[in-house]
């Protein structure tokens, strides 16, 4: 998965660096189903994603696309989830 976004990315001419941030989301993609490919995240949601400053994807967990700060509050809402059952 990771390969097939990374190649769709060059074949759109991104810079490496944002073919690379593309195989990334296509693995995640992946890795949350036991088939071979998840769905993607929408397109407006993708180039979002391909916009982060380099600090910013580095803190994304592949989650929400939301953005960063939504990680943080998203692990507290599971949490406060985890207590209750």
């Amino acid at each position: 998965a990771f390969a097939a976004g990374f190649l769709a990315g060059l074949l759109r001419a991104e810079t490496p660096a944002r073919a690379l941030r593309l195989g990334h989301l296509t693995a995640v993609s992946a890795l949350k189903v036991t088939g071979d490919h998840g769905p993607l995240p929408e397109p407006a949601d993708i180039a979002r994603l391909l916009e982060l400053t380099d600090r910013d994807w580095q803190r994304y967990d592949g989650g929400s696309v939301d953005g960063p700060a939504a990680a943080p509050e998203r692990r507290r809402r599971e949490g406060s989830e985890a207590v209750r059952s």
